[in-house]
């Protein structure tokens, strides 16, 4: 089930509430989440239409669990729809580098994780360029060098 529709001009959640940190680290620590990062446009000062989360789980869940997840977030969130991003080995090195180019960490499991794991996402994406540069040339025609 999605949020209620909320007014074009609602504000964002104060994250920096101390009550709403609490509330988002015992979801974390009930469903086994190991990092909560919020990205995109309302981890900045742009608006945004919804909240874009990521989580690293310390198992992968169903997707059954996945939305409900997401119910519980958006319950949480008060009537902010919720986007979520599950961090597994397999997700894009891209992915990876949006999520913490300028993602914001709500919670993390052991001190240092966010850290560590943006060090590990900047890498993969300097790592990807050769391949990010082929794929260019082909979608654009630019076969030069």
């Amino acid at each position: 089930m999605r949020a209620p529709q909320r007014p074009i001009d609602a504000p964002l959640p104060a994250f920096d509430d101390p009550a709403l940190r609490r509330g988002l680290a015992d979801m974390a620590h009930r469903h086994g989440w190991r990092l909560l990062v919020l990205f995109s446009s309302a981890a900045g000062d742009g608006p945004a239409r919804d909240l874009d989360l990521a989580v690293l789980p310390r198992a992968v869940p169903s997707l059954f669990t996945q939305g409900a997840w997401i119910a519980a977030l958006e319950e949480r969130l008060t009537s902010w729809p919720v986007d979520l991003i599950l961090l597994r080995p397999e997700t894009s090195p891209v992915t990876r580098f949006e999520v913490f180019r300028r993602g914001r960490c709500l919670h993390e499991a052991e001190p240092g994780l966010f850290g560590r794991a943006q060090d590990r996402a900047f890498f993969l994406y300097a790592d990807s360029e050769p391949l990010r540069r082929q794929l260019r040339e082909v979608l654009h025609g630019d076969h030069r060098r």
